[in-house]
């Protein structure tokens, strides 16, 4: 965008080096930069419950997620390599209440509540509640991404940077248009290795905090299965067998759902279980969950549900497009067309050797002649019963064969 470089401009900065290039590279571009950090997390989270014994014992729990901000002395101690101003803004009731309890109740179920979207959705909202605050007339942080504003139509695009790799434009579908508008990304146009030179040549390689965790951050944490167990009343705990999907046989019994996650291999220490088979399934009212071979799983058409499509796309059949999935980097080739329900129905060019999981983030693309790629609609995988369709082998499969198909 075409910016008044007299202007201030709040910059998020978190574990990485990302948000202090971006920060550095606005400061030499003539803003003025303010810096903050939107934290996510309480200090710990008590669980209250009782003992084998039935003695009243206590828990605390820490968690990290990949966009929570940095502490108050880090943030400090940056802000003072550049002689800015900062702040920290708290989110953590908001993070807990929108983050952490839909990922309990998803657990319950063994499903995984996609939260990737809607965190950075919390993150664009606190920065530009504090550029409110500070008057600033700008947002930024350290995305690989890119914005561009028509001003003829007033229309936003979100495209990919040029990072492909490392692009973060399908972390943006979900903010509001009117935050992205005041958005600056200065990373768009660079590669990660460009910017971790220009962190070593300034000697912002000292702020750097490792955080390596899978996203969904939150359910991904090593401790969050345990969390959910000592959270939750036993009542609502459901109980039952893990079939196998061939051929019906039971292979163990377990103590809960939430022990399991839907297109993830079953824990170690359920040994009757074969490390080959992920859950592919789930029966709540029945507590029963369903295994097949991870090799016997390729995709070719799936169907999204909540998807909502970006200002000024429409389509009406097959459209050339390319998807990425949460945790995947790669830009995958297919077409999409309008289902029943307002599904739509995604058809790959060449099987995903993979096991779609319901839930999992989709974020669609158009392919411009550029070569660049601009966001076009996100949704879920979904497996609804107005949508599912069987074949051949799901006609012996007992989930299929099953009235309580649940709802994913």
């Amino acid at each position: 965008m075409n910016i008044d470089n007299n202007k201030k401009v709040v910059v998020g900065i978190g574990h990485g080096v990302d948000g202090i290039v971006a920060a550095f590279l606005l400061k030499k571009q003539g803003y003025q930069i303010h810096l903050v950090s939107i934290n996510f997390l309480n200090e710990g989270y008590k669980v209250n419950y009782k003992d084998k014994t039935g003695k009243n014992s206590e828990e605390c729990f820490s968690f990290n997620a990949c966009c929570s901000g940095v502490s108050n002395n880090r943030l400090k101690k940056i802000a003072e390599t550049f002689g800015a101003s900062f702040s920290f803004v708290d989110v953590s009731d908001q993070f807990y209440s929108r983050v952490i309890v839909p990922s309990i109740s998803h657990r319950l179920v063994a499903k995984t509540f996609d939260c990737c979207f809607l965190c950075h959705q919390m993150l664009f909202e606190g920065l530009d509640q504090e550029a409110k605050r500070l008057e600033a007339s700008f947002i930024s942080c350290g995305h690989f991404s890119k914005i561009q504003l028509n001003k003829a139509t007033d229309v936003i695009s979100i495209m990919s940077g040029n990072d492909l790799e490392n692009d973060q434009s399908d972390l943006l579908g979900c903010v509001p248009k009117d935050i992205l508008k005041k958005s600056i990304l200065p990373l768009g146009d660079l590669q990660s290795k460009e910017v971790q030179k220009i962190a070593e040549n300034n000697g912002f390689i000292d702020f750097y905090s490792s955080l390596e965790i899978k996203r969904p951050c939150i359910p991904s944490n090593s401790n969050f299965l345990q969390f959910v167990n000592l959270s939750v009343p036993t009542g609502l705990k459901k109980e039952g067998a893990v079939l196998r999907k061939e051929d019906g046989f039971t292979l163990c019994q377990h103590q809960g759902l939430h022990d399991f996650l839907i297109g993830e291999k079953a824990p170690s220490e359920f040994e009757s279980i074969p490390t080959d088979q992920i859950v592919v399934d789930v029966f709540q009212s029945q507590g029963k969950i369903i295994v097949s071979n991870e090799k016997d799983h390729a995709v070719k058409c799936f169907l999204i549900k909540s998807h909502h499509m970006k200002e000024g796309k429409s389509f009406f059949y097959k459209l050339p497009i390319f998807i990425k999935l949460t945790n995947f980097s790669e830009f995958i080739e297919g077409t999409i067309s309008l289902k029943v329900a307002g599904h739509l129905e995604i058809s790959l060019e060449a099987p995903l050797e993979r096991y779609l999981a319901p839930g999992l983030g989709v974020t669609i693309y158009e392919k411009l002649p550029s070569g660049k790629f601009q966001l076009f609609s996100q949704g879920v995988v979904c497996h609804d019963k107005s949508s599912f369709k069987k074949t051949d082998d799901e006609e012996s499969d007992p989930a299929a064969k099953s009235s309580d198909f649940i709802e994913l």
